[in-house]
Protein backbone atom coordinates (compact mmCIF):
# COMPACT_ATOMS: atom_id res chain seq x y z
CA UNK A 1 0.00 0.00 0.00
CA UNK A 2 0.88 3.50 -0.54
CA UNK A 3 1.93 5.81 2.21
CA UNK A 4 5.34 7.08 2.11
CA UNK A 5 6.36 10.34 -0.22
CA UNK A 6 8.76 13.05 -0.39
CA UNK A 7 7.80 17.28 -0.68
CA UNK A 8 10.74 18.80 -1.68
CA UNK A 9 11.63 22.32 -1.62
CA UNK A 10 12.29 24.45 -4.57
CA UNK A 11 14.66 27.26 -3.77
CA UNK A 12 16.59 30.16 -5.65
CA UNK A 13 20.40 29.51 -5.29
CA UNK A 14 21.09 33.23 -4.62
CA UNK A 15 18.50 33.47 -1.79
CA UNK A 16 20.16 30.21 -0.14
CA UNK A 17 23.44 31.67 -0.15
CA UNK A 18 22.33 34.87 1.42
CA UNK A 19 20.45 33.08 4.22
CA UNK A 20 23.54 30.94 4.37
CA UNK A 21 25.52 34.21 4.75
CA UNK A 22 23.37 35.16 7.31
CA UNK A 23 23.36 32.16 9.34
CA UNK A 24 27.30 32.32 9.78
CA UNK A 25 27.24 35.78 11.21
CA UNK A 26 24.34 34.80 13.93
CA UNK A 27 26.54 32.06 14.87
CA UNK A 28 29.57 34.50 14.67
CA UNK A 29 27.91 36.40 17.26
CA UNK A 30 26.78 34.19 19.60
CA UNK A 31 28.74 33.46 22.95
CA UNK A 32 30.28 29.71 23.35
CA UNK A 33 27.19 27.10 24.36
CA UNK A 34 24.50 25.31 23.25
CA UNK A 35 22.90 27.48 21.26
CA UNK A 36 26.00 28.62 19.55
CA UNK A 37 26.37 25.13 18.71
CA UNK A 38 22.95 24.46 17.49
CA UNK A 39 23.28 27.27 15.12
CA UNK A 40 26.70 25.93 13.80
CA UNK A 41 24.68 22.47 13.45
CA UNK A 42 22.17 24.33 11.34
CA UNK A 43 24.93 26.34 8.98
CA UNK A 44 26.50 22.66 8.68
CA UNK A 45 22.85 21.05 7.53
CA UNK A 46 22.11 23.95 5.61
CA UNK A 47 24.97 23.67 3.19
CA UNK A 48 24.71 19.94 2.99
CA UNK A 49 21.70 20.33 1.60
CA UNK A 50 22.52 22.91 -0.86
CA UNK A 51 25.31 20.97 -1.95
CA UNK A 52 22.71 18.30 -2.51
CA UNK A 53 20.87 20.58 -4.62
CA UNK A 54 23.64 21.77 -6.79
CA UNK A 55 24.95 17.84 -7.14
CA UNK A 56 21.44 16.73 -8.23
CA UNK A 57 20.50 19.56 -10.61
CA UNK A 58 24.15 18.23 -12.56
CA UNK A 59 23.17 14.95 -12.60
CA UNK A 60 19.64 15.72 -13.91
CA UNK A 61 21.24 17.32 -16.40
CA UNK A 62 24.17 15.50 -17.26
CA UNK A 63 22.76 11.70 -16.35
CA UNK A 64 25.68 11.10 -13.78
CA UNK A 65 27.99 12.11 -11.28
CA UNK A 66 30.96 13.97 -12.03
CA UNK A 67 33.52 15.77 -10.60
CA UNK A 68 32.66 19.74 -10.48
CA UNK A 69 34.57 22.70 -8.44
CA UNK A 70 32.05 24.14 -6.99
CA UNK A 71 30.89 21.18 -5.36
CA UNK A 72 33.87 20.30 -4.30
CA UNK A 73 34.51 24.10 -2.93
CA UNK A 74 31.24 23.59 -1.00
CA UNK A 75 32.20 19.77 0.30
CA UNK A 76 35.53 21.23 1.79
CA UNK A 77 33.66 24.21 3.45
CA UNK A 78 30.98 21.38 4.68
CA UNK A 79 34.16 19.86 6.41
CA UNK A 80 35.29 23.03 7.94
CA UNK A 81 32.15 23.48 9.26
CA UNK A 82 32.07 19.58 10.73
CA UNK A 83 35.44 19.99 12.15
CA UNK A 84 34.41 23.13 14.04
CA UNK A 85 31.12 21.74 15.05
CA UNK A 86 33.17 18.32 16.83
CA UNK A 87 35.34 21.03 18.26
CA UNK A 88 32.23 22.62 19.93
CA UNK A 89 30.90 19.48 20.81
CA UNK A 90 34.45 17.51 22.11
CA UNK A 91 34.32 20.72 24.52
CA UNK A 92 30.90 20.21 26.09
CA UNK A 93 30.12 23.87 23.93
CA UNK A 94 33.00 26.05 25.49
CA UNK A 95 35.42 25.55 22.50
CA UNK A 96 34.84 27.63 19.40
CA UNK A 97 36.49 27.50 15.97
CA UNK A 98 36.37 30.31 13.17
CA UNK A 99 33.21 30.18 11.26
CA UNK A 100 34.88 30.42 7.71
CA UNK A 101 32.74 32.64 4.81
CA UNK A 102 31.17 30.09 1.87
CA UNK A 103 33.69 29.68 -1.05
CA UNK A 104 32.92 31.28 -4.14
CA UNK A 105 30.81 30.16 -6.85
CA UNK A 106 30.26 29.82 -10.46
CA UNK A 107 28.37 28.12 -12.61
CA UNK A 108 26.04 27.16 -11.06
CA UNK A 109 22.06 26.71 -11.72
CA UNK A 110 19.45 29.42 -10.41
CA UNK A 111 16.72 27.53 -9.07
CA UNK A 112 17.58 23.92 -7.00
CA UNK A 113 15.40 21.22 -5.16
CA UNK A 114 16.45 20.62 -1.86
CA UNK A 115 15.05 17.02 -0.54
CA UNK A 116 14.30 17.52 3.49
CA UNK A 117 17.40 14.99 5.66
CA UNK A 118 15.04 12.78 7.13
CA UNK A 119 17.25 11.38 9.93
CA UNK A 120 17.13 15.55 11.08
CA UNK A 121 13.66 15.99 10.34
CA UNK A 122 12.24 12.45 12.20
CA UNK A 123 14.51 10.40 13.99
CA UNK A 124 16.83 12.12 16.45
CA UNK A 125 19.75 11.52 14.17
CA UNK A 126 22.19 14.50 15.45
CA UNK A 127 25.31 15.03 13.08
CA UNK A 128 28.24 14.32 15.17
CA UNK A 129 27.02 10.57 15.56
CA UNK A 130 28.92 10.33 12.88
CA UNK A 131 32.14 11.55 13.67
CA UNK A 132 32.05 9.38 16.71
CA UNK A 133 31.21 6.66 14.92
CA UNK A 134 34.20 7.44 12.31
CA UNK A 135 36.83 7.46 14.84
CA UNK A 136 35.83 3.73 15.63
CA UNK A 137 36.70 2.39 12.29
CA UNK A 138 39.62 0.40 11.58
CA UNK A 139 41.21 1.07 8.62
CA UNK A 140 43.47 -0.83 6.53
CA UNK A 141 44.47 1.79 3.90
CA UNK A 142 43.82 5.73 3.32
CA UNK A 143 40.26 6.93 3.93
CA UNK A 144 38.47 7.83 1.03
CA UNK A 145 34.77 8.46 1.86
CA UNK A 146 31.71 8.01 -0.49
CA UNK A 147 28.18 10.13 0.54
CA UNK A 148 25.30 9.17 -0.59
CA UNK A 149 22.84 11.91 -1.11
CA UNK A 150 20.66 13.76 0.07
CA UNK A 151 21.60 13.61 3.78
CA UNK A 152 24.77 11.50 3.14
CA UNK A 153 26.32 14.52 1.55
CA UNK A 154 27.17 16.67 4.74
CA UNK A 155 27.57 14.19 6.33
CA UNK A 156 30.29 12.24 3.94
CA UNK A 157 32.16 15.66 4.23
CA UNK A 158 32.12 15.52 8.53
CA UNK A 159 33.29 12.01 8.17
CA UNK A 160 36.32 12.92 5.85
CA UNK A 161 37.52 15.97 8.39
CA UNK A 162 37.37 13.46 11.31
CA UNK A 163 39.80 10.90 9.68
CA UNK A 164 41.48 13.20 7.59
CA UNK A 165 40.54 12.07 4.41
CA UNK A 166 40.58 14.19 1.34
CA UNK A 167 37.27 15.52 0.03
CA UNK A 168 34.61 13.35 -0.04
CA UNK A 169 32.85 12.48 -3.38
CA UNK A 170 28.82 12.11 -3.14
CA UNK A 171 26.47 9.87 -5.63
CA UNK A 172 22.78 9.48 -6.37
CA UNK A 173 21.83 6.42 -6.40
CA UNK A 174 18.91 5.51 -9.05
CA UNK A 175 16.08 3.05 -10.23
CA UNK A 176 14.12 1.17 -8.27
CA UNK A 177 13.67 1.93 -4.85
CA UNK A 178 15.29 -1.97 -4.08
CA UNK A 179 17.62 -2.39 -6.76
CA UNK A 180 19.39 1.19 -7.07
CA UNK A 181 22.08 1.61 -9.11
CA UNK A 182 25.27 4.05 -9.48
CA UNK A 183 25.67 6.41 -13.14
CA UNK A 184 29.46 7.97 -12.36
CA UNK A 185 31.20 9.76 -15.22
CA UNK A 186 34.65 7.37 -16.39
CA UNK A 187 36.90 10.17 -15.47
CA UNK A 188 35.14 10.72 -12.05
CA UNK A 189 35.55 6.96 -11.61
CA UNK A 190 39.42 7.14 -12.32
CA UNK A 191 39.57 9.71 -10.04
CA UNK A 192 37.95 8.47 -7.04
CA UNK A 193 38.96 4.88 -7.45
CA UNK A 194 42.97 4.53 -6.13
CA UNK A 195 45.18 1.74 -5.10
CA UNK A 196 45.06 0.12 -1.53
CA UNK A 197 42.40 3.01 -0.33
CA UNK A 198 39.84 1.99 2.27
CA UNK A 199 35.91 3.16 1.46
CA UNK A 200 33.62 4.79 3.74
CA UNK A 201 30.18 4.89 2.66
CA UNK A 202 27.80 7.19 4.50
CA UNK A 203 24.05 7.83 4.65
CA UNK A 204 21.53 7.21 6.50
CA UNK A 205 19.61 3.75 6.91
CA UNK A 206 19.39 0.92 5.65
CA UNK A 207 15.60 1.01 4.94
CA UNK A 208 13.73 -1.39 3.55
CA UNK A 209 16.35 -2.77 1.17
CA UNK A 210 19.56 -1.43 1.85
CA UNK A 211 20.31 -1.29 -1.78
CA UNK A 212 21.70 2.53 -1.91
CA UNK A 213 24.47 1.13 0.13
CA UNK A 214 24.56 -2.11 -1.90
CA UNK A 215 25.17 0.27 -4.82
CA UNK A 216 27.95 1.70 -3.84
CA UNK A 217 29.67 -1.54 -2.68
CA UNK A 218 28.66 -2.86 -5.95
CA UNK A 219 30.45 -0.18 -7.80
CA UNK A 220 33.72 -0.57 -5.84
CA UNK A 221 33.17 -4.15 -6.22
CA UNK A 222 33.34 -3.68 -10.17
CA UNK A 223 36.40 -1.50 -9.52
CA UNK A 224 38.24 -3.94 -8.20
CA UNK A 225 37.71 -2.55 -4.29
CA UNK A 226 37.80 -5.83 -1.93
CA UNK A 227 35.01 -5.64 0.92
CA UNK A 228 37.63 -5.86 3.52
CA UNK A 229 38.03 -2.26 2.36
CA UNK A 230 34.56 -1.24 2.47
CA UNK A 231 32.87 0.15 5.34
CA UNK A 232 29.34 1.38 6.13
CA UNK A 233 28.59 4.21 8.05
CA UNK A 234 24.79 3.69 8.56
CA UNK A 235 22.21 5.44 11.29
CA UNK A 236 21.59 2.46 12.61
CA UNK A 237 23.01 -1.12 13.53
CA UNK A 238 19.92 -2.87 12.19
CA UNK A 239 19.78 -4.79 9.47
CA UNK A 240 18.26 -4.19 6.05
CA UNK A 241 14.65 -4.23 6.23
CA UNK A 242 12.15 -7.10 4.30
CA UNK A 243 12.61 -5.74 0.59
CA UNK A 244 16.50 -6.40 0.84
CA UNK A 245 17.42 -8.93 -1.11
CA UNK A 246 20.05 -12.51 0.00
CA UNK A 247 23.26 -10.52 -1.55
CA UNK A 248 22.24 -7.57 0.24
CA UNK A 249 22.46 -9.10 3.36
CA UNK A 250 25.45 -11.43 2.84
CA UNK A 251 26.74 -7.82 1.88
CA UNK A 252 25.92 -6.82 5.31
CA UNK A 253 27.16 -9.19 7.08
CA UNK A 254 30.68 -9.15 5.57
CA UNK A 255 31.88 -5.25 5.37
CA UNK A 256 32.50 -3.65 8.59
CA UNK A 257 29.72 -1.38 9.79
CA UNK A 258 30.03 0.93 12.47
CA UNK A 259 27.01 3.13 14.16
CA UNK A 260 26.70 5.44 17.19
CA UNK A 261 23.41 4.80 19.03
CA UNK A 262 21.17 8.19 19.71
CA UNK A 263 20.88 7.25 23.25
CA UNK A 264 25.22 7.46 23.62
CA UNK A 265 25.45 10.54 21.57
CA UNK A 266 22.23 11.63 23.94
CA UNK A 267 22.08 10.34 26.94
CA UNK A 268 19.20 11.66 29.27
CA UNK A 269 21.81 13.36 31.37
CA UNK A 270 22.86 15.05 28.72
CA UNK A 271 19.88 16.22 27.46
CA UNK A 272 18.71 16.97 30.69
CA UNK A 273 21.43 19.44 31.07
CA UNK A 274 20.26 21.50 27.30
CA UNK A 275 16.77 21.64 29.03
CA UNK A 276 17.71 23.37 32.13
CA UNK A 277 18.97 26.61 30.03
CA UNK A 278 14.92 26.66 29.31
CA UNK A 279 12.65 25.87 32.20
CA UNK A 280 15.42 25.47 35.40
CA UNK A 281 16.24 22.69 37.38
CA UNK A 282 15.05 19.07 36.74
CA UNK A 283 13.91 17.84 39.73
CA UNK A 284 13.96 14.41 37.89
CA UNK A 285 16.28 12.73 35.29
CA UNK A 286 13.94 12.37 32.28
CA UNK A 287 11.76 10.15 31.57
CA UNK A 288 11.02 8.56 28.16
CA UNK A 289 7.67 8.27 27.05
CA UNK A 290 8.39 7.53 23.18
CA UNK A 291 7.41 4.15 22.05
CA UNK A 292 3.78 4.57 22.93
CA UNK A 293 4.75 4.52 26.35
CA UNK A 294 2.73 7.86 26.72
CA UNK A 295 -0.36 6.25 27.06
CA UNK A 296 0.63 4.81 30.33
CA UNK A 297 0.53 8.64 32.01
CA UNK A 298 -2.77 9.55 30.41
CA UNK A 299 -4.53 6.04 31.61
CA UNK A 300 -5.71 4.53 28.14
CA UNK A 301 -2.40 1.78 27.35
CA UNK A 302 -4.93 0.17 25.18
CA UNK A 303 -5.20 3.49 22.69
CA UNK A 304 -3.29 2.87 19.08
CA UNK A 305 -0.01 3.72 18.54
CA UNK A 306 3.17 3.32 16.14
CA UNK A 307 5.86 2.78 18.18
CA UNK A 308 8.17 2.44 15.04
CA UNK A 309 7.16 5.86 14.01
CA UNK A 310 6.60 7.66 16.90
CA UNK A 311 9.75 10.49 17.17
CA UNK A 312 11.49 10.71 20.51
CA UNK A 313 10.20 11.84 23.43
CA UNK A 314 10.63 12.61 27.17
CA UNK A 315 8.62 14.32 30.19
CA UNK A 316 10.55 16.43 32.50
CA UNK A 317 9.46 17.62 35.60
CA UNK A 318 11.01 20.88 37.21
CA UNK A 319 9.50 22.59 40.22
CA UNK A 320 5.92 23.37 39.85
CA UNK A 321 5.31 21.91 36.25
CA UNK A 322 6.02 18.87 33.83
CA UNK A 323 6.86 19.54 30.21
CA UNK A 324 6.62 17.62 27.29
CA UNK A 325 9.96 17.19 25.68
CA UNK A 326 10.01 15.72 21.80
CA UNK A 327 11.88 15.61 18.78
CA UNK A 328 11.25 17.99 16.08
CA UNK A 329 13.74 18.24 14.03
CA UNK A 330 17.54 19.52 14.26
CA UNK A 331 18.59 22.90 12.17
CA UNK A 332 15.51 24.98 9.95
CA UNK A 333 13.49 22.38 10.23
CA UNK A 334 13.02 22.82 14.05
CA UNK A 335 13.45 26.13 13.96
CA UNK A 336 10.40 26.44 11.51
CA UNK A 337 8.03 23.86 13.71
CA UNK A 338 8.81 26.07 16.98
CA UNK A 339 7.35 29.35 15.04
CA UNK A 340 4.29 27.15 14.35
CA UNK A 341 4.06 26.16 17.38
CA UNK A 342 4.16 29.07 18.88
CA UNK A 343 1.83 31.11 16.41
CA UNK A 344 -0.62 27.86 17.37
CA UNK A 345 -0.03 28.31 21.47
CA UNK A 346 -0.63 32.41 20.89
CA UNK A 347 -3.89 31.22 18.97
CA UNK A 348 -4.97 29.40 21.67
CA UNK A 349 -5.28 26.11 20.15
CA UNK A 350 -2.24 23.97 21.69
CA UNK A 351 -0.32 23.77 24.82
CA UNK A 352 2.25 26.73 25.11
CA UNK A 353 6.15 26.03 23.77
CA UNK A 354 8.87 27.05 26.02
CA UNK A 355 12.18 26.94 23.34
CA UNK A 356 14.43 24.46 21.49
CA UNK A 357 16.92 22.57 23.07
CA UNK A 358 18.28 21.06 19.75
CA UNK A 359 16.20 19.80 17.99
CA UNK A 360 13.80 19.12 20.42
CA UNK A 361 10.60 21.24 21.78
CA UNK A 362 10.25 21.94 25.71
CA UNK A 363 6.31 22.00 26.04
CA UNK A 364 4.09 22.50 28.46
CA UNK A 365 2.70 19.24 29.88
CA UNK A 366 -1.30 20.22 30.78
CA UNK A 367 -3.43 18.53 33.29
CA UNK A 368 -6.10 17.66 30.96
CA UNK A 369 -9.26 14.80 30.15
CA UNK A 370 -7.99 13.18 27.33
CA UNK A 371 -10.14 11.24 24.45
CA UNK A 372 -12.50 13.11 24.76
CA UNK A 373 -14.57 14.05 21.47
CA UNK A 374 -15.25 18.02 20.48
CA UNK A 375 -17.94 19.66 19.65
CA UNK A 376 -18.62 20.48 15.95
CA UNK A 377 -18.57 24.03 16.81
CA UNK A 378 -15.00 23.63 18.96
CA UNK A 379 -13.28 21.29 15.87
CA UNK A 380 -14.64 24.53 13.27
CA UNK A 381 -13.11 27.10 15.18
CA UNK A 382 -9.88 24.41 15.85
CA UNK A 383 -9.64 24.25 11.95
CA UNK A 384 -10.82 27.83 11.14
CA UNK A 385 -8.73 29.36 13.75
CA UNK A 386 -5.49 27.31 11.94
CA UNK A 387 -5.89 28.24 8.68
CA UNK A 388 -5.40 32.11 10.31
CA UNK A 389 -2.97 31.55 12.04
CA UNK A 390 -0.29 29.90 9.94
CA UNK A 391 1.90 31.14 7.19
CA UNK A 392 1.49 29.45 3.57
CA UNK A 393 3.27 26.31 3.34
CA UNK A 394 6.78 26.07 1.66
CA UNK A 395 6.01 23.21 0.24
CA UNK A 396 3.78 21.43 -2.20
CA UNK A 397 1.55 18.35 -1.20
CA UNK A 398 0.43 15.33 -2.95
CA UNK A 399 -1.82 16.78 -6.16
CA UNK A 400 -5.00 15.49 -6.78
CA UNK A 401 -3.91 13.00 -9.39
CA UNK A 402 -1.35 11.79 -6.71
CA UNK A 403 -3.93 11.05 -3.76
CA UNK A 404 -6.25 9.38 -6.82
CA UNK A 405 -3.65 7.14 -7.83
CA UNK A 406 -2.85 6.60 -3.88
CA UNK A 407 -6.71 5.79 -3.23
CA UNK A 408 -7.24 3.72 -6.33
CA UNK A 409 -4.31 1.52 -5.19
CA UNK A 410 -4.57 1.30 -1.63
CA UNK A 411 -8.61 0.93 -2.26
CA UNK A 412 -7.58 -1.76 -4.41
CA UNK A 413 -5.32 -4.10 -2.28
CA UNK A 414 -8.04 -3.51 1.12
CA UNK A 415 -10.94 -4.33 -0.34
CA UNK A 416 -10.23 -5.74 -4.67
CA UNK A 417 -10.21 -4.86 -7.77
CA UNK A 418 -14.20 -3.84 -8.13
CA UNK A 419 -14.24 -1.46 -5.08
CA UNK A 420 -11.27 0.16 -6.85
CA UNK A 421 -12.76 0.38 -10.41
CA UNK A 422 -15.41 1.94 -8.38
CA UNK A 423 -13.59 4.20 -6.96
CA UNK A 424 -11.92 4.89 -10.03
CA UNK A 425 -15.53 5.19 -11.97
CA UNK A 426 -16.96 7.80 -9.13
CA UNK A 427 -14.50 9.63 -7.97
CA UNK A 428 -11.77 11.17 -10.70
CA UNK A 429 -10.61 14.16 -9.62
CA UNK A 430 -11.42 17.85 -11.11
CA UNK A 431 -10.79 21.43 -11.50
CA UNK A 432 -11.39 22.20 -7.42
CA UNK A 433 -10.17 25.31 -5.93
CA UNK A 434 -7.68 24.41 -3.74
CA UNK A 435 -6.08 26.44 -0.99
CA UNK A 436 -3.29 24.46 0.75
CA UNK A 437 -2.17 24.73 3.88
CA UNK A 438 -0.42 23.10 7.14
CA UNK A 439 -2.83 20.75 7.82
CA UNK A 440 -3.07 19.33 11.12
CA UNK A 441 -3.31 15.55 9.68
CA UNK A 442 -4.32 13.89 12.84
CA UNK A 443 -7.72 14.75 13.92
CA UNK A 444 -7.77 11.38 16.10
CA UNK A 445 -9.75 11.37 19.10
CA UNK A 446 -7.52 10.65 21.53
CA UNK A 447 -5.21 14.00 20.04
CA UNK A 448 -7.56 16.24 21.78
CA UNK A 449 -7.60 17.62 25.49
CA UNK A 450 -10.35 19.36 27.21
CA UNK A 451 -8.55 21.70 30.42
CA UNK A 452 -10.40 21.66 33.76
CA UNK A 453 -11.95 25.14 32.79
CA UNK A 454 -13.65 23.80 29.87
CA UNK A 455 -10.96 24.99 27.36
CA UNK A 456 -10.44 22.47 24.26
CA UNK A 457 -6.39 21.78 22.99
CA UNK A 458 -5.53 19.98 20.17
CA UNK A 459 -1.93 17.50 20.74
CA UNK A 460 0.55 16.71 18.03
CA UNK A 461 -0.57 19.25 15.67
CA UNK A 462 2.29 20.85 14.70
CA UNK A 463 4.20 18.88 11.88
CA UNK A 464 1.94 15.95 9.87
CA UNK A 465 2.04 18.08 6.48
CA UNK A 466 5.71 17.61 6.85
CA UNK A 467 5.86 13.96 7.58
CA UNK A 468 7.29 11.65 5.32
CA UNK A 469 4.25 10.47 3.63
CA UNK A 470 2.52 11.30 0.82
CA UNK A 471 0.00 13.93 1.92
CA UNK A 472 1.89 17.08 2.67
CA UNK A 473 0.11 20.38 2.84
CA UNK A 474 -3.48 20.57 1.52
CA UNK A 475 -6.85 22.14 1.52
CA UNK A 476 -8.62 22.32 4.57
CA UNK A 477 -11.26 19.99 2.86
CA UNK A 478 -8.75 16.97 4.57
CA UNK A 479 -8.98 17.86 7.62
CA UNK A 480 -12.81 18.17 7.59
CA UNK A 481 -12.39 14.56 6.25
CA UNK A 482 -10.30 13.24 9.25
CA UNK A 483 -12.65 15.02 11.58
CA UNK A 484 -15.80 13.22 10.31
CA UNK A 485 -14.03 10.43 10.11
CA UNK A 486 -12.26 9.86 13.39
CA UNK A 487 -14.34 12.03 15.29
CA UNK A 488 -18.18 10.88 13.58
CA UNK A 489 -19.11 14.44 13.27
CA UNK A 490 -22.19 15.42 11.47
CA UNK A 491 -20.80 16.60 7.62
CA UNK A 492 -23.40 18.73 7.43
CA UNK A 493 -22.96 20.79 10.53
CA UNK A 494 -19.24 20.36 10.26
CA UNK A 495 -19.58 22.06 7.08
CA UNK A 496 -21.76 24.59 7.93
CA UNK A 497 -20.05 25.70 10.98
CA UNK A 498 -17.10 26.06 9.16
CA UNK A 499 -18.93 28.50 6.71
CA UNK A 500 -19.87 30.43 9.53
CA UNK A 501 -16.44 31.20 10.57
CA UNK A 502 -15.68 32.04 7.08
CA UNK A 503 -14.62 28.80 5.78
CA UNK A 504 -16.26 27.89 2.26
CA UNK A 505 -16.14 24.38 1.07
CA UNK A 506 -16.55 22.93 -2.12
CA UNK A 507 -18.67 19.95 -1.90
CA UNK A 508 -17.03 17.94 -4.63
CA UNK A 509 -13.49 18.48 -3.09
CA UNK A 510 -14.80 17.19 0.24
CA UNK A 511 -16.48 14.02 -1.62
CA UNK A 512 -13.97 13.39 -3.33
CA UNK A 513 -11.26 13.54 0.06
CA UNK A 514 -12.93 11.36 1.94
CA UNK A 515 -12.09 8.07 0.36
CA UNK A 516 -8.70 9.33 -0.15
CA UNK A 517 -8.46 10.00 3.56
CA UNK A 518 -10.08 6.47 4.51
CA UNK A 519 -7.39 4.69 1.94
CA UNK A 520 -4.95 6.57 2.76
CA UNK A 521 -5.19 5.83 6.93
CA UNK A 522 -5.88 2.20 5.74
CA UNK A 523 -2.03 2.20 4.50
CA UNK A 524 -1.06 4.00 7.41
CA UNK A 525 -2.39 1.63 9.96
CA UNK A 526 -2.10 -1.43 8.04
CA UNK A 527 1.45 -0.36 7.89
CA UNK A 528 1.64 -0.08 11.84
CA UNK A 529 0.33 -3.46 12.58
CA UNK A 530 3.54 -5.00 10.61
CA UNK A 531 6.21 -3.24 12.55
CA UNK A 532 4.12 -3.41 16.19
CA UNK A 533 6.36 -4.77 18.46
CA UNK A 534 3.70 -5.85 21.01
CA UNK A 535 -0.10 -8.23 20.84
CA UNK A 536 -2.00 -5.32 22.03
CA UNK A 537 -0.65 -2.44 19.58
CA UNK A 538 -1.36 -5.67 16.83
CA UNK A 539 -4.70 -5.60 17.85
CA UNK A 540 -5.01 -1.75 18.50
CA UNK A 541 -4.24 -1.29 14.87
CA UNK A 542 -6.16 -4.25 13.69
CA UNK A 543 -9.48 -2.58 14.80
CA UNK A 544 -8.75 0.38 13.25
CA UNK A 545 -7.70 -0.75 9.96
CA UNK A 546 -11.39 -2.82 10.14
CA UNK A 547 -13.30 0.06 11.44
CA UNK A 548 -12.10 2.29 8.27
CA UNK A 549 -12.45 -0.65 6.01
CA UNK A 550 -16.23 -0.76 6.95
CA UNK A 551 -16.63 2.95 6.78
CA UNK A 552 -14.95 3.60 3.16
CA UNK A 553 -17.09 0.57 1.87
CA UNK A 554 -20.15 3.10 2.90
CA UNK A 555 -18.44 6.16 1.68
CA UNK A 556 -18.04 4.08 -1.57
CA UNK A 557 -21.64 2.31 -1.96
CA UNK A 558 -23.16 5.95 -1.19
CA UNK A 559 -21.71 7.14 -4.58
Amino acid sequence: MIVYGDHPEEVAVADQLAALARQRLEVMAQPPGIARHAGLATLFIEVGRLIQGIADARFEALGEDRSNEGVDRLMAHAGLLGAALMMSWDSGFTSVAAVPPLPLLTDVPERVTLKQPEGYAFYALHPEAYAVAARRLQLDGSPRVIGIRSIGTALSALVAATLGAPTPFTVRPVGHPFARQLRIAPAAVAALVVPDAHYIVVDEGPGLSGSSFAAVADFLAGNGVPRSRIAFLPSHAGDPGGEASDACHLLWREVQRVSAPVEEVLPIDRLGKWLETLVGPLAAPLEVVSGGRWRTLVGHEDWPADPAREPLKFLARAVGQRWLVKFLGLGVIGQRKLERAKDLAAAGLIPKPVGLAYGFIVQQWVDAETGIVPTVAQVAHYLATRRRALAPPRRQGASSATLFDMARINITEALGDAAGLHFQLNFAPEEWRITPMSIDGRMDRYKWLRLPDGTVLKADALDHDADHDLIGPQDIAWDVAGAIVELDLDEQALVAALGMAGVALDDRLLRFLKPCYLAYRIGHANRAAGSAGTDSDRASQASRLARYRVLLEDVLVSA
